[in-house]
Order: structure tokens, then C-alpha cells, then sequence
């Protein structure tokens, strides 16, 4: 249960720091929504992984515990392409101002 409210919180998170990046312009919240993003995703997979890896059957009595490991390997991967992802953007775009500073400062309050 408290994993389908952190999944909760940080969909609104990233929603929101989504939507000020976008409004301002600010290659770091859109990075940072990227995070908040790839954060719910990994959630989603390490709590489907877990209770995929509880299920048992007569050719598996101690449970399917091996689908934790992919699920792992999944939010692994998932974390380096994010990580590519925004080094990508980062790198390929010139220099940039941020266009409304106050709302960009508003996440950081």
C-alpha cells in the first residue's frame, strides 16, 4: 500500500516539474522530471517484480524469486538510459537561458 502512494507521489512530482519546465524553459527541471519519471517507472517494476516472484506452483514451491533479479536489471537499464538521455540533450543544445525565472525557482522553494 505504501508503494502505490510513493508511485502516487511521484507521478504528481513529475507532472509538476514537467509543467514548470516547460513553462520556464530550464533544461535541469526537465532533467529532473526525467528522474521523477524513471523513479516511477523503476516502482512500477520492482513492485511488479515482487509480487510476480511470490507466486508459487508445484514446479516452483519457494516462489518465482528469480524475476527480483530481471526486474533489477530492468530498473538498471532503465536508470543509464535516462542518464544518456539527458547527457544527449545536455550535450547536443547550445547553451540556453532560462526563459521565466521565477517559476524555475519556484521548484527549488
Amino acid at each position: 500500500m505504501v508503494a502505490l502512494y510513493s508511485i502516487g507521489v511521484n507521478i504528481l512530482l513529475a507532472s509538476l516539474k514537467a509543467g514548470l519546465a516547460v513553462a520556464s524553459g530550464s533544461l535541469a527541471l526537465a532533467a529532473d522530471a526525467v528522474h521523477s519519471l524513471v523513479d516511477v517507472v523503476a516502482s512500477v517494476v520492482v513492485l511488479a517484480g515482487l509480487l510476480i516472484a511470490r507466486r508459487k506452483s508445484r514446479a516452483f514451491p519457494y516462489g518465482l524469486y528469480k524475476v527480483e533479479n530481471l526486474a533489477s536489471v530492468a530498473v538498471a537499464f532503465l536508470i543509464f538510459l535516462a542518464g544518456y538521455e539527458i547527457a544527449r540533450e545536455a550535450l547536443a543544445t547550445p547553451l540556453r537561458q532560462v526563459s521565466n525565472t521565477p517559476v524555475a525557482l519556484a521548484d527549488a522553494a
